[in-house]
């Protein structure tokens, strides 16, 4: 996920700069009181709110404090706060700081005024009672997480002074039906609807130029993604979601009618998280496509047929970790790159056939994968990554090719059925645990002593020299 990570890291450091340039310098950082308030007076003489200690239901924070103008609302200034009902600011506040409201559990509604230019990250994450809010006229960026979490959010009102909405914005909000763009915004990040159940239908306007990481991924009501025949840089087909320039396929709506679905020739890129949480049993691969990207498939868990065509070079990083209903796949011997955790948790996943282009087995890449019985590594593998076959509760034996030179932490770890692995004279390093919790496993090492005298440490039966016909079977 190293792509998604340097894309969430780029938006985030663009609505953070955004966000501090409407931060207020603070003049004295020692907290004073004034009732039920803490507060601290900033450079321009007004003050920022730190704290609330009250018990009001319904909260009115005041204009002034000790004769000075409340211009801000600090940051966590009700984190947690467990009664408040609604809250109403007054008109003199220009900036809602990060997290000022998060996990206020009872909170239904705040009357934002129009004075209103900066709200923080995570502002009214978690505040799981909000249902309806209207954003201030002057607001540039819903900054990242703002609404995240707000499972009972309905409604919410973007002015068309918004040009961008940052990564998981409104993430799991699961009750909001409809959202209007306006045609200012130009930006959604990383997964900023993800989850909203109740949508059934999002249009993006023309003025929208980047896309983060599927913004519409786990929607399970979803049944189309709409933009204009003219949009200049995406389309749609049949409700399915592309970006022009690249060919990529960028968001399959999770909610659309059909049990499979056929991407079309042409295509180059499955985009990351694009089929995630999708209800789809088979998806036909064009030869067209190139790349599989990180978590292309993730919690797609009724997912039961998928070929990968010999064009595809790369398969990402979890790509179908949770495909619980996929039995078995076959990996062309053009997949160079396999990602960490790319089949992690496939529990009704039996057999695999990896690509003999394959040096490495990524981290991860089958943990959890309990109907694994057998599987057979390409000969240029030279390392078994940390996790890589953790709790495959399925699995008899393995024999490690030639090639190998290093199994990680965790490699093998509680494997209950696992009785063998043959371990070769070129293995020169096995990590922490890499067989722990294995109670039935003899190793068959041959010609190797550091392995020998791991076995040995570790308390796990061994043979050396050649394996046992009675093993080997």
């Amino acid at each position: 996920m190293k792509r998604k990570y340097r894309c969430l890291l780029c938006w985030l450091a663009a609505l953070l700069l955004a966000f501090t340039m409407h931060a207020p310098a603070v003049a004295d950082s020692r907290t004073a009181v004034s009732g039920d308030f803490h507060y601290t007076v900033l450079e321009d003489g007004t003050v920022s709110i730190s704290r609330y200690q009250g018990d009001a239901g319904h909260l009115v924070i005041p204009a002034t404090l000790e004769g000075r103008t409340v211009t801000v609302i600090g940051r966590e200034t009700l984190d947690t706060f467990s009664h408040v009902v609604s809250v109403t600011i007054p008109d003199t506040v220009t900036t809602i700081d990060s997290k000022a409201f998060y996990d206020c559990p009872t909170l239904e509604f705040v009357d934002i005024p129009d004075s209103v230019t900066a709200i923080g990250p995570g502002a009214f994450s978690g505040c799981t009672a909000l249902t309806y809010v209207s954003l201030p006229r002057a607001l540039t960026a819903i900054a990242e997480e703002t609404f995240q979490g707000c499972a009972s959010l309905r409604s919410v009102v973007i002015p068309d002074t918004v040009t961008a909405i940052g990564p998981y914005a409104f993430w799991n909000c699961a009750s909001l039906t409809s959202v209007t763009l306006p045609a200012s915004v130009t930006v959604l990040g990383n997964s900023a609807f993800t989850g909203c159940d109740a949508l059934t239908s999002f249009t993006l306007p023309d003025s929208v130029t980047e896309l983060g990481v599927n913004p519409f991924s786990r929607c399970g009501q979803l049944r189309s993604i709409d933009v204009s025949p003219d949009h200049p840089t995406f389309a749609s087909m049949n409700g399915v979601l592309f970006r022009k320039a690249d060919r990529t396929l960028i968001a399959y709506p999770c909610g659309k009618a059909g049990d499979a679905y056929s991407i079309p020739e042409g295509i180059a890129l499955i985009g990351e998280d694009a089929f995630s949480g999708c209800r789809l049993t088979t998806v036909v691969i064009p030869d067209t496509v190139t790349e599989i990207g990180d978590g292309a498939f993730h919690l797609a868990e009724q997912l039961a047929t998928v070929e990968i065509p010999a064009s595809v070079t790369r398969i990402g990083i979890a790509a179908f970790g949770w495909c619980s209903a996929l039995t078995a796949i076959e990996l062309p011997d053009s997949v160079a790159e396999l990602g960490e955790s790319a089949f992690h948790n496939c529990g009704a996943l039996v057999s695999v056939t990896l690509p003999a282009s394959l040096t490495a087995l990524e981290p991860g890449l089958f943990e959890c994968c309990a109907a694994l019985t057998s599987v057979t590594l390409p000969a240029g593998v030279t390392l078994i990554g940390e996790w890589a076959f953790y709790q495959c509760t399925s699995l008899q034996a393995v024999t490690l090719p030639d090639a190998v030179t290093e199994i990680g932490d965790m490699a093998f770890a509680e494997c209950a059925a696992l009785e063998t692995v043959t371990i070769p004279a070129s293995v020169t390093a096995i990590g922490d645990s890499a067989f722990g919790d294995c109670p039935v496993l003899t190793l068959c090492i041959a010609d190797n002593a550091m392995a020998a005298q791991y076995a040995g440490d570790n308390g796990i039966p061994c043979t050396t020299g050649a394996v046992p016909d009675w093993l080997a079977d």
